[in-house]
């Protein structure tokens, strides 16, 4: 297996499986079951974010992916991948913030976002776009 993997997800990806998918949580079906061998790390390299249903109480999104292990976050024990400013629509990460996997076998992937405060939120009627990678270290 190569030593990184790049996963290009939307959220719209595997509706016909997931019709329940939004822009806020969504879940995408792989082509393949992944068998991660070794440690591995996942970080989130971009991510476009559609238009917020407006909420000015919100001061940052926090993204979390089932992959990576889980970290304290506002108080819950959760996933997160990056806590990312709430003012973007598109974010390239120079500096990726890579969490250690804590799934080394998996053939979907589940991401959601939420508020400060672990507070739900709401983007407009368009999907949310986002790239992972995954990078065997040792």
């Amino acid at each position: 297996m190569d030593k990184d993997i790049y996963f290009y997800l939307s959220s719209t990806d595997s509706t016909n499986i997931y019709p329940n998918n939004t822009a806020s949580e969504f879940t995408v079906k792989l082509p393949r079951y992944f068998y991660l061998k070794g440690k591995w790390k996942i970080g989130l390299v971009d991510i476009q974010l559609p238009p917020l249903d407006s909420n000015d109480a919100l001061l940052y999104l926090d993204v979390f992916c089932d992959l990576c292990i889980e970290s304290v976050v506002d108080g819950n024990v959760q996933p997160i991948l990056r806590r990312i400013p709430k003012d973007y629509s598109w974010l390239s990460f120079n500096q990726v913030l890579y969490k250690d996997v804590g799934n080394w076998e998996f053939d979907r992937i589940h991401v959601y976002i939420r508020g400060n405060g672990n507070t739900l939120v709401s983007f407009k009627d368009k999907p949310l776009t986002c790239t992972l990678h995954l990078k065997q270290v040792s």
